[in-house]
């Protein structure tokens, strides 16, 4: 028995990294900002992996940019070993919706962010156009081991990127 334990890890070892893609679990992340946003900077659907801070402030840039402000609002930091992942969902026609993460999860080489939308409280709609938008952080490593992100919202598949 301690041989054939022995001999799967010499095998898993040997696989190196494609042997982390292709496995399944559960994924710490952060959410950095997640709302409906009025200003349609990006339209949605849209989706954008950053894994280096020049990424991640370019992005973050691309959703404050047709703002009517002075200067740039500063990208909130993501940490040493963090990627950013920004989700433009959709837009609504109503204010007051909300978005919501419920999970990332790696599932083979596919790193699934599944989130949830609601409608305003009491069914009252101020009749403007807002963009959902979810911006997070995930362990590098994560989005490294995968070979595609997908943005899963109310159940449907809205969209994918490749990480490389």
């Amino acid at each position: 028995m301690r041989r054939v334990v022995l001999a799967g890890l010499v095998l898993l070892a040997g696989c190196g990294h494609s042997a982390v893609g292709s496995r399944s679990g559960d994924v710490a992340f952060r959410v950095i900002l997640e709302r409906e946003n009025p200003g349609l900077c990006v339209r949605a659907p849209q989706f954008a992996v950053a894994r280096t801070s020049t990424e991640w402030i370019s992005i973050w840039h691309r959703q404050t940019q047709c703002r009517p402000v002075a200067t740039p609002s500063q990208a909130p930091g993501l940490g040493k070993n963090e990627a950013g992942l920004a989700a433009w969902w959709k837009v609504e026609g109503c204010l007051g919706y909300t978005v919501r993460t419920g999970s990332v999860r790696l599932d083979g080489g596919t790193l699934v962010v599944t989130a949830a939308s609601a409608g305003p409280s009491g069914g009252a709609c101020a009749a403007v156009i807002g963009n959902l938008e979810s911006f997070l952080a995930v362990d590098d490593g994560v989005v490294e081991s995968a070979h595609t992100i997908r943005f899963v919202l109310d159940g449907a598949t809205f969209g994918e990127i490749s990480t490389r």
